[in-house]
């Protein structure tokens, strides 16, 4: 992998976990405060569609930038389906 994609690359994956780390401090504190799961349920949804979210958009950009880092195209999507 080239150096300045690793780099920001790491960048990502940390902000990314900082945004985790944010949710999960944020739903302790309501959870503090006594609030229901019932009544936060829209933050606690919009936290974990984050936490796949970022998941599976790191899985892609380190695939990505694998490939890069080979000298080789993109797979088709097939071949990607299939490696699935």
């Amino acid at each position: 992998m080239p150096k300045k994609a690793k780099i920001l690359l790491e960048d990502v994956i940390r902000a990314m976990d900082n945004l985790s780390l944010y949710f999960d401090e944020e739903i302790e504190a309501l959870r503090e405060k006594g609030i229901e799961a019932k009544e936060m349920q829209n933050f606690l949804k919009g936290s974990y569609a984050m936490k796949d979210a970022s998941g599976i958009y790191l899985a892609w950009a380190k695939h990505y930038l694998a490939q890069l880092a080979k000298g080789l195209e993109s797979p088709e999507e097939e071949e990607i389906i299939s490696e699935i």
